[in-house]
């Protein structure tokens, strides 16, 4: 392969959608531009109907580019769009590349499992996005031959001074809260049943001290089922769910904030690949208390507190220890895992590693 490639970048979750996989998707794209001309296809929506009119998009343009423009390398954001590389393959010489990112490996539909596993055996290398993944991939029937671990990289802005002030203002305006008068938790994500929060909201925050704060933002389908448990519990001052927030509000969040929860529950038709969130909340200087399921305990390791799956008392028990550390064990805290997010997962290394994948360097 040359040393300039031509990269086709398929992704079907990109913003405006948004989602830690459509953050990814649009950083790892942005990166590969500064090394090579990349080609991008892709879709920026959320739901799940669309796919009905991309995915016939998707392979007509990626017919056209690889054939138009000779491209040398046709890069999968994830499984679903691989479905296509089977099709796409008599087409072109390109090497092939998936990444796969861990419950797409554990669709209840077998067709479309089917389809997936059968697009990333079509490609020549598959990028897991963990250890854990992997070894999902490779009991889901994938070969293990072809799978590459590459850890994405972590940023998340961290505004200071006059714009920290101004947007804490005009949040606490919006929603009715004082975010200097409690300790504040924060869960920020797409809330899907994996994510378990509204099962500590059951289990885990009649547990807590009455003075703490929960904040949860995102939407999903189980948003509802979060109010409902807030509601029904009577948590309602005490457990504060604005919905979506914008990337500077969450950043701004990140600063104010005590921890950040992740208190995931295994599913056996669920997995979390990875984990963004907590790693961005890392990356600020945001400690994190999480169950230890699936890969979480992989991607945060030490970086986090880690906590038996399911043990609320434990889970609550760590949340009530960090808060009662004296300042400067928590300053001291706060830069050590920092520094551990930083130096793990750089964009630079992660962009590295898949310019080898994607060239056949690797």
């Amino acid at each position: 392969m040359n040393s300039n490639p031509r990269i086709l970048f398929v992704a079907r979750r990109y913003p405006p959608s948004v989602g830690g996989i459509q953050t990814y998707a649009k950083e790892l794209y942005t990166r590969l531009c500064q090394h090579c001309p990349v080609t991008l296809v892709a879709l920026g929506k959320d739901p799940l109907f669309h796919l009905a009119w991309f995915m016939p998009y998707a392979f007509c343009a990626a017919v056209y580019h690889v054939l138009r423009h000779r491209t040398d390398a046709v890069f999968f954001m994830d499984g679903v769009t691989a479905a296509l590389a089977p099709f796409l393959r008599p087409f072109t010489p390109a090497r092939f590349t998936v990444t796969i990112h861990g419950a797409e490996l554990t669709f209840r539909r077998a067709f479309f499992s089917h389809l997936m596993r059968a697009g990333a055996r079509a490609c020549d290398r598959t990028v897991m996005v963990s250890r854990a993944t992997s070894a999902l991939a490779v009991r889901n029937g994938l070969p293990a031959g072809k799978a590459r671990v590459i850890y994405q990289g972590i940023y998340a802005a961290i505004p200071a001074g006059d714009e920290h002030r101004r947007l804490r203002d005009r949040f606490e305006r919006s929603h009715g809260i004082d975010l200097g008068a409690n300790p504040i938790l924060l869960n920020y994500g797409r809330q899907v049943p994996r994510k378990g929060v509204a099962e500590f909201i059951k289990a885990g925050v009649p547990l807590m001290r009455d003075d703490i704060r929960l904040l949860i933002s995102g939407g999903g389908p189980v948003r509802d089922g979060i109010r409902n448990a807030v509601e029904s519990l009577n948590l309602g001052d005490r457990v504060f769910t604005p919905g979506w927030l914008d990337d500077p509000t969450l950043a701004m969040l990140r600063r104010e904030a005590q921890l950040f929860l992740m208190p995931n529950i295994h599913l056996s038709h669920d997995a979390e690949g990875f984990g963004i969130a907590p790693l961005e909340c890392l990356y600020a200087g945001l400690p994190v208390v999480y169950f230890d399921v699936d890969a979480l305990g992989e991607s945060l390791r030490d970086g986090g507190f880690r906590v038996p799956p399911g043990d609320y008392p434990a889970f609550v028990e760590r949340i009530h220890r960090y808060l009662d550390l004296p300042d400067e064990d928590k300053e001291r805290e706060k830069t050590r895992v920092q520094a551990f997010v930083r130096a793990e997962y750089s964009w630079e290394k992660t962009t590295a590693q898949y310019m080898d994948v994607l060239t056949g360097r690797d």
